[in-house]
């Protein structure tokens, strides 16, 4: 079965890069990693946030998409869904035949702190 009818969320993954500055030490920036990335981008629901809960990581929603885009996302990639912003905590290709990737994410809020 070709999952990709079912892909229709467009996101982009973007990486930590460390930035050295001459007085103030290091800040990490994001550099693009893979963009426009179509998949499936789903909440996990109760049974699944109960196991999910069980690891050391708090795993909020699942993203699924073709393994060809994302060959370069791992664990510390960020993912930008319109205003929304999801870090990655596990990859994996759960099918061991490069049909899919499943990507587990938990969300955070960022708060704006120069406003």
């Amino acid at each position: 079965m070709d999952p990709s009818g079912m892909y229709i969320h467009v996101v982009d993954f973007e990486g930590p890069t460390r930035v050295v500055g001459d007085y103030m030490g290091s800040t990490t920036t994001w550099a693009n990693v893979a963009r426009r990335v179509k998949g499936r981008l789903r909440p996990l629901t109760g049974e699944e946030l109960v196991v999910a809960a069980q690891t050391t990581q708090e795993i909020t929603h699942r993203f699924y998409c073709s393994p060809k885009k994302v060959s370069n996302v791992v664990r510390g990639c960020r993912m930008i869904y319109n205003s929304r912003t999801f870090f990655v905590e596990f990859v994996r290709e759960p099918d061991e035949m490069g049909v899919y990737k499943m990507i587990e994410l938990s969300e955070k809020i960022l708060v704006d702190t120069n406003a």
